[in-house]
């Protein structure tokens, strides 16, 4: 594997951690036909170790810096994740490439770039809804304009109300 960490991402402690891309710019030596070299597997790095979920792809290697993307924007490579995980030095991702067993010769591959993508969301803040009425007329039906507070603030005079006591 080439195993690459410490991204230093400072995503928000609080975030809800979405999904993971990770892109790698990768090219082959060979002009023979076909570069007969693919991914043996492309894995998650959380904590240091090297996770099982492989999301290695068929597509051969190509003379050209080529970017491949593993992972999506909602694919946590099997894995529960954390702000700390995601912002922790040991997070990251690992490659390891093979060979076709009907490759005529050994093959130079580069590895340029690794880089990952982390998708997150925060959560919704706390919404409070007060509408404040008040009866004043011994009990008879009340039309009026009221105020609409959100969160302690009035957002909008003038709502309309029909509210009859009694």
């Amino acid at each position: 594997y080439i195993k690459a960490t410490n991204f230093n991402f400072s995503i928000p402690s609080n975030a809800i951690i979405e999904g993971i891309v990770v892109n790698v710019e990768r090219k082959v030596n060979s002009n023979s036909s076909g570069s007969n070299v693919t991914d043996a597997a492309v894995r998650i790095v959380k904590n240091g170790a090297i996770g099982s979920a492989d999301r290695s792809t068929f597509s051969s290697y190509n003379l050209n810096d080529t970017n491949e993307s593993h992972g999506s924007a909602d694919d946590l490579w099997e894995e529960v994740w954390t702000a700390a995980d995601i912002n922790s030095n040991d997070f990251g991702a690992a490659v390891a490439v093979q060979k076709a067993n009907n490759a005529s010769s050994n093959r130079t591959v580069g590895i340029d770039n690794i880089g990952i993508t982390v998708y997150y969301g925060l959560p919704a803040p706390k919404l409070t809804v007060t509408k404040v009425v008040i009866n004043d007329d011994g009990g008879n039906n009340v039309v009026g304009d009221f105020p609409l507070f959100v969160n302690g603030s009035a957002v909008a005079s003038g709502v309309q109300n029909t509210f009859e006591s009694g």
